[in-house]
């Protein structure tokens, strides 16, 4: 084979989502589409979320949080924290 000659290859279409349950999927296409909108020159997407959504948000949030965290993670991250802090200053 010459230095000129490429072999022919078929590509194949991997879909990076693919993994991901079709709840997350039907996000991140709504995602890319409001991406593209405002990339095309139009108004920015600014959803709104009401103050009771946004206090339910963060109660989930909250609720979440306090599950995964254990009470020496939680050691942990004051201690990251704090070193972090003094650094700053």
């Amino acid at each position: 084979m010459s230095q000129q000659e490429v072999p022919e290859t078929q590509l194949e279409h991997v879909d990076p989502d693919e993994h991901l349950p079709k709840v997350f999927r039907k996000d991140i296409q709504i995602i890319k589409q409001a991406w593209e909108a405002m990339a095309e020159g139009g108004q920015p997407f600014t959803p709104y979320v009401s103050k009771q959504q946004k206090k339910k948000d963060k109660h989930l949030a909250r609720s979440v949080i306090a599950k995964c965290i254990t009470p020496a993670l939680r050691v942990r991250l004051f201690i990251c924290c704090y070193q972090w802090r003094i650094q700053d200053l």
